[in-house]
Order: C-alpha cells, then sequence, then structure tokens
C-alpha cells in the first residue's frame, strides 16, 4: 500500500514523535493531527510535528491511509464509535493503547472496516527511563533503535501488516 497521508489523534510525546519521524523520513506523507485538547493541537503544528492541526475526526480520519490511535484505553470506545463510519476501507490502524488484547476487542466491536494493528514500542536505552509525556518533549528519534511489538487483528489484510512493519521501520524501530 502506498500512503500518502498519516493522521494522527493524540498529540502527546509520543504521537508527536511519530509525526516529527515521518516528517524526518521525508516520504512525502501528508501528517494530520488531532488532540482534544486545541492548544496542543496548535503547538505540535509549530512544532512541525504534524503539517496540518484539525479539529473534527472526520476531517482527520476520512483522508487516512494510517490513522495513529494515541490514547488511553478508557477513551477508545468512545473514539471508535466516533471514527468508525469514517474509516476507509484500505486504512491501515495502529493502536498504541497499553492492553493489546483489550485494543483489539474493542476494534472488533466498533470497527467495520480497515485493517486494525496494535503497537507496543519498547524505547531504546536512550529514552527508556526518560519520563517525559509532554508535546515539547518530542523527539524525531524516540524511536531509533528501539523495537515495535506488533501484534495484528487476525484477520488483518497481510499487505497492512507489512505495510505497519514499513512503517515501524520508517520511524527508526524495528518492528
Amino acid at each position: 500500500m502506498k500512503a500518502t497521508t498519516l493522521s494522527i489523534i493524540g498529540l502527546d510525546r509520543t504521537g508527536a514523535a511519530i509525526g516529527l519521524a515521518a516528517g524526518r523520513a521525508n516520504v512525502g506523507l501528508t501528517r494530520l493531527g488531532f488532540d482534544g485538547d486545541r492548544q496542543r493541537g496548535q503547538r505540535a503544528q509549530a512544532l512541525g510535528a504534524v503539517d496540518k492541526a484539525l479539529w473534527s475526526l472526520p476531517q482527520i480520519v476520512e483522508p487516512a491511509d494510517i490513522l495513529i490511535l494515541n490514547l488511553p484505553l478508557g477513551e477508545m470506545a468512545e473514539l471508535l464509535t466516533a471514527v468508525a463510519p469514517h474509516v476507509q476501507p484500505h486504512c491501515l490502524l495502529l493502536d498504541l493503547s497499553p492492553l493489546k488484547q483489550r485494543g483489539l476487542a474493542l476494534a472488533q466491536k466498533y470497527l467495520t472496516q480497515g485493517h486494525y494493528v496494535g503497537v507496543a514500542p519498547i524505547y531504546a536505552a536512550k529514552w527508556l527511563f526518560d519520563g517525559r509525556t509532554d508535546l515539547e518533549s518530542a523527539q524525531a528519534d524516540l524511536f531509533q533503535n528501539s523495537l515495535l511489538a506488533l501484534t495484528p487483528a487476525p484477520e488483518a489484510d497481510p499487505q497492512a501488516v507489512e505495510t505497519a512493519v514499513n512503517f515501524g521501520r520508517l520511524l527508526g524501530a524495528q518492528p
């Protein structure tokens, strides 16, 4: 799959670092960002983590080839209910919530299309004990030399899983 639009929901340190790394890779991805805190979205855009911060879930989800879900697990059911009608059939959803089995169960319950892959980053030693989570501490090399544990839905298309692997490599990680 040739991805042209990366949409990131949740612009904390991790979400912004994904946007910065994708921008640094210079592969022609348009990076869209959404955060419930509008000021954080504006700061992420000013920092160059996203090309454009948007305030409407349909606006960020509909064009997404790759959709990053970077939210606490407690917000996932509400979010998936809101975005499900706007997810395109080819869209790769990468879920960074901490509990993979629960994230997968929610995706199977609410999503009717798209390809769900859970992602658990295991940061390199440089970042492992850093502890910062604020947007301003985002770095394009947060995933450099890190591991990404991928947990695709059993029915995920193999090409979507391959795209997840390649995206992880683009971030500088080893999937």
